[in-house]
């Protein structure tokens, strides 16, 4: 048994959750007191609870779900507070979590469940200058007089949405619903019709006219409501999605936010005469859910959105700022790790792009821009794979695909950091609608070559993406290169494997072995080994016994199942990825179901396997990806990352490593190590191989601060090895490929 494997087997080892990307889909954001400090959100898809609470104006974020069943967080849909005491609080739930309504007296930290037991929830509100009288609204209307503990039906409207009180005369109360306006002027006992019977999304009442009620009317547009909904006329916002509205008391704006594409708050200083728009370019996302301006603080404006979490805009220089830090239950797609900087993190979710953290992931940034290749097609996109250049972190490829109308496909590269994208779709308009382009992998010693799987055949670029030609017909998912001989390559699909030995100008089945009833969902070489390939195969429609994971010694030509200590029934869209720093197969299991293990590893060559401990409820992993660590992307939990116990991320360490690199990376020759010191620390440098030996030890002294190269010459032969770096006793490695 190998030196590392010894050590891991010694050690102890977890899963720690990275603190971000920051996304998720934020169904209501409550203020709880004047000035927009303390915030509470909720979140339709929250593994621990659904809630998150934030002390700062909503600079960080946490959870704050203690007291709430797990399961109830996915489907947390509306917050109320008490108008006179911040500190109570309710929280009720919608379609996917059940029919809850939960209660806390401490502004959020803690719940208890009342005795709720009606339909879903759309909507609450306490009355004004009350903590015991509440409504909610949903399929019905709900009253209760003890703060939120029982619950009466008064009235089966089936799709209720918000309240809104007429101002100075809380005994008057209008709800918006699907049928129009209603009414009650009896403090919620009956409600009527009112005149105006358009879809009502949310209603507001101007403050300072007390006659005067503003309603979102979805589709219809925005509408001014006059003599107790008797009169109104239209302000306009027709044919957009208009869901939520918010009135501010001190500049008298209104503020109108939207979803399906349009992404956009409008905002009106005339009482809804005429409209605008703040800087829609810089809103992380498509679908705002909604609005909430502070009772004493016009300048700051919070926005509830689909994807990206939290937007916070300030009027004064227009300007709309990402404020999710510690919201992390989006969807996580793909993760692509930097080649020459262990530090360098890219992550494309679902319906907000692409992020990058350059520190190991304590902090991630993104496109500024938002969906900027979505703003003029019309249609959902679903990013797909990521690609980062070997010799060039900042380089690095998108694809995505989207649904109709347009059926838009694309590959967008970046060579900035993500921080702007270009269409690199030359070659690609032969790709008829409706066909997705999937997975992009890169060449990984040179930058120029690169290969697309689509559903119209395999792609293939000799010129950096600015031109593709197609190379096969068949209808790929994912298309792997080998680390060591990239003229090898290796593509999958509907129940069969192909193989190119020529740099994917020609290919040729290699399904023997491979069940064919299951989808090829993916292939990984083992780049010590690389004539040793696994596969792993997806029986979600046929439910297929003999999916799982495949193994071939023999660059794909014959496969063997390799099943022992996985999950039965087989696993379902599964991933497979190969750890030369650990010597472990890596196998996921994304939707077996709560309580089951998500992630699977091998230390025998997939030949028995083991679940993995650690991972926290993290409902279905959906992507696996190797850096110096082993990172897991989930649907709802963020990422993770696998680290040995109390190798966390500190602000020291990341101050001093952010900047470490190998270069060339792959190489024929000698490797520059960059790496940048704050302050005089311990430095010691190693190359390690992939079975854990000490190939020479370049650096073991203590140096200066400032910005340093070392020089490793040694002649070694074709593999994948590593570089240790350790400052102040806090290790950071990174990997470089070499090729004779």
């Amino acid at each position: 048994m190998n030196i590392l494997l010894i050590a891991l087997l010694l050690s102890q080892w977890q899963w720690n959750q990275l603190p971000g990307p920051y996304l998720g889909y934020i169904s209501d954001v409550e203020i709880l007191d004047h000035t927009g400090t303390n915030l509470l959100a909720s979140t339709w898809y929250g593994n621990f609870g659904g809630m998150y609470r934030s002390i700062n104006g909503g600079q960080t974020w946490l959870i704050s779900a203690a007291g709430i069943d797990p399961a109830i967080g996915n489907g947390m849909n509306s917050i109320a507070s008490s108008p006179i005491d911040h500190d109570i609080v309710l929280c009720g739930t919608a379609f996917l979590g059940g029919n809850s309504v939960y209660r806390s007296t401490d502004g959020g930290q803690n719940w208890t469940p009342t005795s709720y037991a009606g339909s879903h929830i759309r909507g609450m509100k306490f009355f004004p200058g009350s903590s015991n009288n509440a409504l909610l609204i949903g399929g019905g209307i709900y009253k209760s007089t003890d703060s939120g503990n029982s619950w009466t039906l008064k009235h089966s409207v089936t799709n209720g949405r918000a309240f809104c009180f007429k101002r100075n005369q809380p005994d008057t109360i209008f709800a918006a619903t699907q049928l129009g306006v209603l009414i009650s002027t009896d403090q919620g006992e009956t409600w009527a019709n009112t005149p105006f019977d358009k879809y009502a999304y949310d209603i507001v009442a101007d403050p300072e006219a007390p006659d005067s009620l503003y309603v979102a009317g979805l589709i219809q547009g925005v509408f001014r409501l006059r003599n107790n909904g008797n009169v109104y006329d239209s302000l306009g916002l027709a044919g957009s999605y208009n869901t939520t509205i918010a009135f501010d008391s001190i500049s008298r704006k209104i503020y109108v936010g939207g979803y399906a594409g349009n992404g956009r708050i409008r905002v009106s200083d005339d009482l809804g005469q005429s409209w605008y728009e703040y800087r829609s370019d810089q809103i992380f996302d498509s679908w705002i859910n909604d609005v909430e301006v502070p009772v004493n603080n016009p300048d700051k404006v919070i926005a509830g959105c689909y994807s990206a979490g939290v937007c916070i805009l300030t009027p004064a220089d227009s300007i709309w700022e990402l404020s999710s830090h510690g919201i992390s239950q989006g969807i996580i797609r793909t993760i692509a790790p930097a080649p020459t900087n262990p530090n360098i993190i890219y992550v494309s979710t679902s319906m907000v792009g692409v992020w990058r953290s350059t520190d190991g992931g304590a902090t991630w940034s993104t496109d500024p821009q938002g969906l900027t290749w979505g703003k003029s097609h019309q249609t959902e996109y679903f990013p797909a794979g990521l690609a980062v250049s070997p010799l060039d972190p900042d380089i690095v490829y998108a694809t995505f695909w989207g649904t109709g109308p347009d059926y838009y496909h694309a590959v967008l590269k970046s060579t900035d950091g993500g921080q702007t994208w270009v269409e690199k779709t030359n070659g690609l308009d032969t790709i008829p609608s409706g066909h997705r382009i999937y997975w992009v992998a890169i060449h990984p010693h040179t930058d120029d070559t690169l290969f697309l799987a689509t559903s119209y055949g395999a792609f293939k670029s000799t010129d950096a993406g600015e031109t593709w030609v197609r190379k096969s017909t068949h209808h790929l998912y994912w298309i792997e290169v080998d680390p060591i001989e990239p003229n090898r390559l290796y593509a999958t699909t509907a129940c069969a494997a192909y193989y190119s030995d020529n740099g994917g100008e020609t290919w040729v089945d290699r399904s023997n072995g491979l069940s064919n009833m299951s989808d090829v969902m993916m292939i990984d070489v083992d780049p010590q080994n690389h004539n040793i390939v696994y596969a792993a195969l997806c029986g979600l429609e046929t439910f297929d016994p003999l999916s799982g994971i495949y193994r071939s010694t023999d660059y794909g030509a014959q496969w063997v199942r390799m099943s022992s200590g996985l999950p039965d029934p087989p696993i379902m869209r599964p991933r497979v990825m190969v750890d030369t720093i650990s010597t472990s197969i890596w196998a996921t299991t994304p939707l077996l179901g709560t309580g089951i293990p998500g992630v699977y590893r091998s230390l025998d060559q997939a030949s028995s396997w083991f679940p993995e401990d650690g991972l926290l409820n993290t409902n279905r992993t959906m992507f696996l990806a190797l850096g110096y660590y082993p990172l897991l992307g989930t649907q709802h939990s963020g990422i993770w990352s696998y680290h040995e116990v109390g190798m966390i991320h500190e602000d020291k360490r990341l101050q001093e490593l952010n900047l470490f690199s190998v270069y060339p990376n792959p190489t024929r020759g000698p490797i520059t190590i960059n790496y940048d010191l704050t302050s005089r620390s311990n430095v010691r440098i190693r190359i390690i191989d992939c079975a854990g030996r000490v190939i020479e030890e370049l650096v073991n002294k203590v140096v200066e601060p400032g910005h340093h190269n070392t020089v490793f010459q040694g002649e070694l032969p074709s593999g994948v090895y590593f570089v240790d770096l350790k400052i102040n006793g806090l290790s950071s490695a990174g990997r470089f490929v070499m090729i004779k």
